[in-house]
Formats: structure tokens, C-alpha cells, sequence
């Protein structure tokens, strides 16, 4: 699905890479950003991937478009859907999210032939994601296709490390241990004198303990 959020200058894109149940098109994509035409612009991503053919054109819209463009993937990139984050500006993921690469794959029918034109146009789609992942990351294309090859699953900081993002943005709940205190409020004394006086106790019995120990050697 894809949403234009004019106001914010900013597009979601959540669901398949292509025309499948209701996922995100390349028409609706390059229609939402002509929208947005010289401006900077935020793209919010959560995709399981979907089409190669529809993936690159969302890739060359954004690689088209007249502004900066910032990628953010919420909690996915899979497979085509990393191709169009390589075409952004910038790269941000969230710290919770995955990235996952891999060689293209299809569902074919017919003679030996046909399998034999379908395995060549694969491996020539295979060559050009690796050489975006080279381009985006700095590595090499041969590496590139190891991942690929690998099926490789990143953690946000192991995607920063190999360079497919930019930025990692933390992720936390709005109630964290870092943010909590279970001290009392303020001007609520009498909790926090019978808790001296409980630390109290307890520093004279272990005082009495150690004299009574060191007595007995």
C-alpha cells in the first residue's frame, strides 16, 4: 500500500513490491512523489519484497527524483524492497528491523528451453542487484552475490556494518528501566525513613555478626 502523507512531505510504503494484494506499484509510487517534486522528501518502508521488475522502477523514480530522499525501514526490507532503499540518499532503520538479501527466484513453466531463457534472465537480474548492493555498500560485486547466495539475514547493525544503511535509529518502549525510579516522590518522607532505619538495623546485625564470629576464634 502506498500512502501519501503531503503535509510531511513523506510516502509509506507497507506490503509486496508490485500489483499483488494490493501492494505497492511503481505507478503509485512515481505518482505519490511527482507529488512531492523538488522537495526532500522521507520514504517510510516495511516491505517483504515482491517484484524485481517493479522494485527497480520504484528504484529509478527515487534515483530520478528531484530533492534528497530518505529511506526509513520500519521493521523489514526483504529481498527487491533493499534495492529501493539503495537508491536513496540516506538509509535510517529502525533497530528492531531486518534486512534480508537473496538471489531472484520465479515459478516457470515449459520445455528445456524456456527453463534455460528463464535461468539466463534470472542470473542477469541477479548481476544487477549485486552491482546496486556494491554501489550502496562499497563492496565488491563477487561478495555482493555471496550474500545473495547465502541468503543472508541482518540485524540492523550488522546492515550498518556492511554498509546498506546509514543510520540506526534506537527503538525503545516508552517505559524503560533507564527511565524509571522506584524511589519515592517527592516530599513522601516516611517511606524513605523506614527504609534508613530497615538499612540501619541491618548494618548494626551484621556488625553484632562479625563481633560474635570474631570473638568465638
Amino acid at each position: 500500500m502506498i500512502l501519501l502523507q503531503k503535509e510531511k512531505n513523506a510516502i509509506s510504503m507497507r506490503g509486496t513490491i508490485g500489483d499483488i494484494e494490493g501492494g505497492c506499484t511503481a505507478t503509485d509510487f512515481s505518482a505519490a512523489l511527482t507529488e512531492l517534486e523538488g522537495q526532500d522528501v522521507v520514504v517510510e518502508l516495511d516491505s517483504e519484497g515482491g517484484s524485481v521488475t517493479e522494485g527497480l522502477a520504484i528504484f529509478n523514480a527515487i534515483a530520478r527524483h528531484d530533492g534528497d530522499v530518505t529511506v526509513i525501514i520500519d521493521t523489514l526490507a526483504a529481498s527487491i524492497a533493499t534495492v529501493i532503499c539503495c537508491a536513496a540518499s540516506k538509509v535510517k532503520m529502525n533497530s528492531n528491523a531486518k534486512y534480508f538479501v537473496h538471489r531472484a527466484w520465479t515459478v516457470a513453466a515449459g520445455n528445456c528451453r524456456d527453463f534455460m531463457s528463464t535461468a539466463q534472465l534470472l542470473e542477469m537480474m541477479d548481476g544487477d542487484i549485486a552491482s546496486t548492493y556494491a554501489n550502496k555498500a562499497g563492496i565488491g560485486e563477487d561478495e555482493a552475490l555471496k550474500l545473495m547466495d547465502n541468503e543472508t539475514w541482518m540485524s540492523a547493525q550488522e546492515a550498518l556494518d556492511y554498509g546498506f544503511v546509514d543510520e540506526i535509529v534506537e527503538i525503545s518502549g516508552k517505559h524503560s528501566v533507564q527511565n524509571s525510579t522506584h524511589l519515592p516522590a517527592e516530599g513522601n518522607t516516611e517511606m524513605l525513613d523506614a527504609l534508613v532505619r530497615k538499612i540501619s538495623n541491618l548494618s548494626a546485625r551484621v556488625s553484632v555478626a562479625k563481633t560474635v564470629i570474631h570473638t568465638q576464634k
